[in-house]
């Protein structure tokens, strides 16, 4: 028997990294302000230093938390030297990054469907790999995409967030 509602462990298990670091950003601060007060030059950059970094890691886990989709896993993703493999049901289905011509982010909300976020490969030989977003290791897909140059990551997280039945393109190949 839990003791927290299904709703609210979803919600700590989606935003667990800011949870985690966000005091961390607010003690550093907190010592800033007193390293301040108290006349301590050596303290002051160290733990601005500490609070900077801190900064940084809150505004990724933000952003990690706005793309983390939480529901049944279908599937497995694994990324390994420039290669993303869907793995569902003993078969894999492989594309490689140098060989993408097109990065879609499909959002579909049909009756029954358990999962409602797709990712959307596409290669130079025209196969499409679909991946379910809830699939696990999926959360890593961005991070691959950084070798991508001009990906659209404001649209991923528009993506990610939306209820909108749409289709967004965010990564094409330009060449």
């Amino acid at each position: 028997m839990s003791f927290i509602r299904p709703e609210l462990r979803d919600s700590f298990m989606k935003w667990r990294e800011l949870i985690v670091i966000l005091p961390l950003l607010i003690l550093a601060l907190y010592l800033v302000w007193n390293a301040i007060a108290l006349g301590g030059r050596v303290l002051v950059v160290i733990y601005a230093l500490v609070a900077v970094i801190s900064l940084f890691g809150t505004y990724w886990a933000y952003r990690r938390g706005h793309m983390r989709v939480l529901g049944a896993a279908f599937g497995h993703v694994e990324i390994d030297e420039r290669q993303i493999i869907y793995f569902l049901n003993g078969e894999g289905w492989p594309v490689s990054i140098n060989d993408l011509v097109d990065v879609q982010i499909a959002r579909t909300d049909q009756n029954g469907a358990p999962d409602k976020v797709f990712w959307q490969f596409k290669d130079r030989a025209g196969t499409r790999v679909v991946i379910p977003a809830s699939a696990t290791g999926a959360d890593r897909l961005v991070d691959a995409l950084s070798a991508l140059n001009g990906v659209d990551y404001p649209m991923v997280i528009q993506a990610m967030n939306s209820e909108v039945d749409a289709v967004f393109t965010i990564w094409r190949n330009s060449e």
